[in-house]
């Protein structure tokens, strides 16, 4: 985390605690609200409604990166009913875009910005009285950006400490508990108006709503679950094992049997 302590788009996110504290008390272990921290200008030249038909068109076109991709969902789940975005949206559904860095440069810029070792950043579009997804919980820390309109945050406690992917309530069929969505569990009530972030813990269970207003925000995603020791190691087999990526990789079947299948020593 050495580089975002030194980052001052960072340190303005976060203000008026220092990046020290910001990691000592509040990181991992309860959400945080900062109100305003995101100037008009900034916004502006980030996303707003103006740029987001040009967003749209990218990711829809033929060279639009693999990361990114454009999810419609319809009553708290993925559809695949309507032809175009526009058509989704005007008949009350959200457009999720994933991995909106890779198709928009300010978007992209402001994650380096950040200098935390890797994060990503996706764009979510809610029309009124509306809600994308139902309560669930991440693998990874979120700084939500509130860039244009408002939307309404309910976070809960989290039922499992810093989960990894197959552990994210809310998900794939994993139930959110019961429990964790009485009012005794809300840990923030808290309304995001356009400059204002909001810091959502690893395994946190969330929610957001919109009223009478229009919502677009950002989500930038830091993925700790990818630096935990596990999965560093399961990475680092994993290439001692088959090699890089850009290697042609010989099928197991036919390596079975031979000598340089055994398993050595990665340290």
């Amino acid at each position: 985390m050495a580089g975002c302590l030194n980052s001052e788009l960072f340190c303005s996110l976060i203000s008026p605690h220092s990046p020290d504290v910001f990691f000592a008390e509040i990181f991992e272990q309860r959400p945080m609200y900062f109100k305003g921290n995101l100037p008009s200008a900034q916004r502006s030249h980030l996303l707003s409604w103006e740029y987001l038909d040009e967003v749209l068109l990218r990711c829809l076109s033929l060279g639009c990166p693999e990361s990114s991709e454009l999810v419609i969902y319809k009553n708290l789940a993925p559809c695949e009913d309507y032809t175009s975005p526009a058509e989704a949206y005007l008949q009350g559904a959200s457009l999720i875009i994933n991995n909106v860095d890779q198709l928009w440069r300010p978007v992209h810029t402001f994650c380096r910005a950040l200098k935390f070792p890797s994060v990503y950043a996706n764009c979510y579009v809610t029309p009124q009285f509306s809600q994308t997804a139902p309560p669930h919980a991440d693998d990874r820390d979120v700084l939500v950006l509130q860039l244009e309109g408002e939307k309404h945050w309910s976070i809960y406690s989290s039922p499992v400490y810093l989960p990894y992917p197959s552990e994210q309530v809310g998900k794939d069929h994993l139930e959110v508990p019961c429990e964790v969505l009485d009012s005794q569990n809300t840990r923030m009530l808290q309304t995001l108006r356009a400059g204002d972030v909001l810091y959502v813990p690893r395994g946190f269970v969330h929610e957001a709503k919109t009223s009478s207003l229009s919502s677009l925000h950002l989500t930038v995603a830091i993925p700790t679950f990818d630096w935990s020791k596990s999965k560093v190691m399961i990475d680092a087999l994993q290439d001692h094992i088959d090699g890089p990526a850009e290697v042609e990789r010989e099928p197991i079947l036919q390596r079975i049997g031979q000598p340089d299948l055994e398993m050595h020593s990665i340290f």
